[in-house]
């Protein structure tokens, strides 16, 4: 191409419009507050029915006595010695846990969240064995959360809201972090599947099913059964793996793909059993439903609710102290 017939003028006006678009995006306020918060309250459910429900065997998993445990002179990232963690396991999840109850409640703010994120990195370096892919998304959603202002709901003590500031950028910044991030775990997903002679040729959920960890279920065992409907599963999982990362962008086709993959993830907790796995990939979806489409969602859940207690009216009366008064 001659330079002079190069079209400067086009990409100087293309430039320029795609900065003034970033800077008004910037400035506008940030329209996921109520997600924002909703993830953080979730992640800290998350969080304890994940170590409570192992606590019997904290000593097992994470002590002197464990299976995978640091020599006692090692050091974990290079600066803290793991007798630290080894000594002392029990009153490292009792803070661990503590500091969890703070995040749910939205007391201490991002200063807190740093501090869960810092808590489970280390924990997940001190036994990896008993982890699965959802504890990558929990480490990756509590390092950008800490960036957010998650606490205009659902918190004790709430943030005021502020239009323009740098709070408020960061809370963006967050959103198209975790919205990247989801995008990007698919399409990698998507892309290793279809280099994998296993699920290209139509069986690699066929031998995800029948091996010994994930076939946890009879459900399980009774879907292997079928082979057709295990090839048809493989290649609506490689497919909407590959596409989940271009149609969640698009206002007309981000539900259908939201839905689709809330029946996917679904499928895995009851049929290979990952259950905090599938639950967290569910509840991550939030980041994409912005505040005014999750008060749509609310009053329709509330109208639905009424709907249906218009079948029962003596019991919604004889349970509804303001009527009983009337």
């Amino acid at each position: 191409m001659n330079l002079m017939t190069f079209p400067f003028n086009q990409l100087k006006r293309l430039l320029i419009n795609g900065l003034n678009s970033t800077a008004i995006w910037f400035l506008s306020p940030c329209r996921h507050s109520l997600g924002l918060s909703m993830l953080r309250v979730y992640i800290g459910f998350h969080i304890l029915y994940k170590y409570l429900s192992i606590w019997p065997y904290i000593d097992t998993l994470f002590s002197n006595d464990s299976f995978a445990r640091y020599a006692p002179e090692s050091i974990i990232y290079g600066f803290i010695p793991s007798r630290l963690f080894l000594e002392h396991d029990i009153l490292f999840f009792w803070a661990y846990l503590s500091l969890v109850s703070l995040m749910i409640l939205g007391v201490g703010k991002r200063g807190v969240v740093f501090g869960v994120f810092m808590f489970t990195v280390f924990s997940q370096k001190l036994n990896g064995y008993w982890l699965d892919g959802g504890d990558n998304l929990l480490k990756l959603s509590l390092f950008y959360l800490s960036w957010a202002d998650s606490f205009q709901c659902l918190a004790l003590v709430r943030s005021k809201i502020i239009r323009i500031s740098l709070v408020n950028c960061c809370s963006k910044l967050a959103v198209a972090s975790l919205m990247l991030q989801l995008a990007l775990t698919y399409s990698s997903s998507g892309l290793t599947k279809v280099h994998t002679s296993t699920w290209y040729s139509g069986y690699g959920l066929y031998y995800s099913m029948i091996n010994e960890r994930f076939a946890t279920s009879y459900l399980s065992f009774k879907l292997v059964q079928f082979p057709l409907v295990a090839i048809a599963g493989n290649y609506f999982v490689m497919f909407w793996e590959l596409t989940f990362g271009i149609l969640v962008w698009f206002r007309r086709t981000r539900y259908v793909v939201l839905l689709l993959g809330v029946f996917l993830h679904l499928g895995i907790f009851l049929f290979m059993g990952i259950r905090s796995f599938a639950l967290l990939f569910i509840a991550s979806y939030i980041i994409f439903l912005d505040d005014e489409t999750l008060r749509g969602m609310q009053n329709s859940l509330m109208r639905l609710i009424d709907y249906l207690c218009s079948f029962y009216p003596t019991i919604v009366c004889n349970q509804n102290p303001l009527k009983k008064a009337q």
